[in-house]
């Protein structure tokens, strides 16, 4: 009988078990959403070519994209594949053919669009080819908005061995010929959508980079923009303005509104569209809440990688985003956290072979009026909602039991509770307290279970009378610029950040005017020129540049120019030549991986596969995420007959970019994986891009 009701009690606590863990588990799917949709009639023929063009504050380069801008007002519905996750606090869905974009994501705890859901999809003439839709949330790689905004993207969807699930969308860039990959995953049991981002420089080539994550939300006159409170001022696009934050002191861009005083932390004080970037971020989050919903949204992220916090709003008296972008969605705002970057432009260099990554954590925020402090298991706030009264609030990502929540006053404990909080089941509390105790000798505290300090907030005192930091003003001319090393950087920032009035080959020519030997004038010269198909110029310049590092038989401590001129030599087919140079090369740190990398292609090509190898697998010492060294690895590997050595080689380069399609071709004849093909989505330019990797 003992032994009868034992087998009983185990089978109910196994039953208990497995609906506990039904409840925890992520859901992903493809499917399919019907929307409401003003058609585009067909994108032009052929794409032109450079000109002056200003977008977002750069050039606007779109070759060899063709202009998607002719938009309709004819409505109809149209069926769209989607892609969906979702567990027990968290649905969203991503469209693939828009772009990739994440469309919607609702908190179930208490039904908050965690990013501006429309109702339609509506095209303006705002992207960079054209067509552009507002909502939900876009990634701007490697451009601020991105060509391919409006452009079906690769994806994949993948079941992790954490119980995690993850969508990955991204592309090979036409542009620059660069590729990304944004990974969106939820996990068991935990209220945060992660963003895992790749940012892949496939190619031979140092180019500059830029990175944003554009996270719609509705507003209305209850919505307000948060940035931690150590943020004292906020600038406009490339650093051409500031203001103090939140209460600004002083005219913004012109605009004599703010010289009045006003908090722009609030949508509604702002007279018309507006940026405000976060001044060097201290702290990993932003945010946005909407007190009549009594819920927000929260972006964290490492703020020494995920640097940038903006805000982009119309303004409550626009008509673009209710009436131009939208039918009936209403006004929304763009909460943006940029990678690698803090403004609008701030291009980063991504160098050959390289690749950048970042992690970031969104989710819904409810019941806690505000955020003074966050972290991706947690958010914290401490209100004063009334004289005498004090607001405590805490979310949190998973369940969390035993978290003490603490209140000080002049650091001693005037208020100690011990909670269990969920996502479902915040902590929120108003307490009384004596009145003549100041805000600014307040602080909050969250533990975890140990009793360790998860969060903690103390009421930042902010310097008013403190002086705005230095504007970034229009270049001077080259022949105005008295000293050479900063007419040659005011040429390189300008090629950097893809000035589309300033040729920054006009700095460099004013330095080698004055000194025709100069190195890093020649250097930036000579990569020009080979950029541009004129080999014999671009020689000239990089051994130029040689001449003077090298004198008195010097191995040089930058060498830039020497690669450069060893992918000159390995395009003419100058074999000996080509290997002596890229070998030089190779003794240099920064361009070990990419020369040895050249070198390999070079062995290959005259079947000497055995050192290959070898440069390949120093390239791989030097930079593990080069994946064109891994891919060709694979490759030369297969062709050997190691074919288990070649699938470890391409699993290791799909562990961090699931959507290469170099691997996922080398997994197609090694495993008969036929990802391969739903991936290239029959689309030539993307064998061609894989050819010629």
């Amino acid at each position: 009988m003992k032994q009868k009701f034992f087998n009983l009690l185990l089978f109910s606590f196994a039953v208990v078990l497995s609906a506990t863990a039904g409840n925890d588990r992520v859901k992903i799917w493809e499917g399919r959403l019907e929307l409401p949709t003003y058609r585009m009639n067909l994108a032009e023929t052929a794409p032109f070519f450079d000109r002056d063009y200003s977008y977002q504050r750069a050039r606007r380069s779109v070759y060899p994209y063709s202009m998607n801008d002719n938009m309709t007002r004819k409505r109809e519905n149209v069926s769209y594949k989607a892609l969906y996750l979702e567990n027990e606090y968290v649905k969203l869905c991503i469209l693939p053919e828009i772009g990739g974009r994440l469309w919607y994501a609702i908190d179930k705890t208490n039904g908050y669009d965690i990013v501006y859901r429309n109702d339609v999809i509506k095209p303006a003439n705002v992207g960079m080819l054209g067509a552009w839709v507002s909502g939900g949330a876009e990634w701007n790689v490697f451009h601020h908005h991105r060509a391919t905004t409006h452009t079906p993207m690769n994806y994949k969807l993948e079941e992790n061995a954490d119980g995690s699930k993850t969508i990955w969308i991204g592309e090979s860039e036409l542009r620059h010929r660069m590729s990304w990959a944004i990974g969106i995953s939820l996990h068991p049991g935990k209220s945060y959508i992660e963003i895992s981002g790749r940012l892949i420089n496939s190619t031979e080539n140092n180019n500059s980079m830029l990175y944003w994550s554009n996270v719609a939300t509705h507003v209305d006159e209850n919505y307000r923009i948060i940035y931690p409170p150590s943020v004292e001022f906020g600038t406009f696009h490339s650093k051409e303005a500031f203001c103090h934050w939140p209460i600004t002191q002083e005219a913004f861009r012109g605009d004599e509104t703010y010289a009045k005083g006003i908090d722009a932390s609030w949508w509604k004080n702002h007279p018309t569209s507006n940026s405000i970037f976060a001044y060097d971020l201290q702290e990993d989050y932003i945010a946005g809440y909407d007190y009549g919903r009594h819920a927000g949204t929260m972006l964290v992220g490492n703020h020494n990688i995920v640097k940038g916090g903006k805000f982009w709003l119309w303004g409550p008296n626009s008509e673009w985003d209710t009436k131009i972008l939208t039918d009936n969605a209403g006004h929304y705002c763009e909460l943006m956290s940029g990678a690698y970057s803090d403004n609008q432009p701030d291009y980063n260099w991504l160098r050959p072979y390289e690749v950048k990554q970042f992690s970031q954590y969104w989710y819904g925020i409810r019941n806690i009026e505000g955020v003074k402090a966050g972290c991706k298991e947690a958010a914290i706030n401490l209100d004063f909602p009334g004289k005498g009264k004090v607001l405590l609030g805490v979310n949190v990502t998973e369940k969390l039991p035993n978290r003490k929540i603490i209140l000080k006053a002049n650091n001693q404990i005037i208020f100690s509770e011990t909670a269990d909080i969920a996502p479902d089941a915040p902590f929120v509390k108003t307490l009384t307290i004596d009145k003549n105790i100041a805000e600014k000798d307040l602080s909050m505290i969250l533990t975890d279970a140990e009793g360790k300090e998860m969060l903690t907030y103390v009421p930042v005192q902010k310097d008013i009378t403190k002086s705005l930091p230095e504007i970034v003003d229009y270049p001077l001319l080259p022949k105005q610029i008295e000293n050479n090393e900063e007419c040659y950087y005011t040429g390189l920032r300008n090629l950097q950040f893809a000035n589309p009035f300033i040729n920054p080959t006009g700095y460099f020519m004013e330095v080698l005017r004055r000194d025709p030997g100069d190195t890093r004038a020649n250097t930036q010269m000579g990569v020009w020129y080979r950029l541009r198909g004129d080999n014999e110029k671009a020689k000239m310049h990089l051994r130029t540049a040689i001449k003077r590092q090298t004198k008195d038989y010097t191995r040089p401590k930058e060498c830039e120019a020497i690669y450069n001129l060893g992918l000159i030599l390995k395009s003419e087919g100058t074999f000996e030549a080509a290997m002596d140079t890229l070998y030089r090369a190779v003794w240099n740190y920064e361009y070990n991986s990419p020369a040895n990398y050249q070198l390999a292609q070079l062995y290959s090509t005259v079947g000497d596969y055995k050192s290959a190898i070898e440069r390949l697998d120093e390239a791989i010492v030097y930079n593990g995420h080069n994946f064109n060294a891994i891919n060709m690895k694979a490759t030369i590997l297969r062709h050997q007959g190691k074919q288990q050595e070649a699938l470890e080689c391409i699993n290791r380069v799909l562990e961090v970019d699931p959507i290469n399609a170099y691997s996922l071709h080398e997994k197609k004849i090694l495993a008969n994986d036929h990802s391969f093909t739903d991936l290239m989505r029959d689309i030539p330019e993307s064998y061609l891009e894989l050819a010629i990797v």
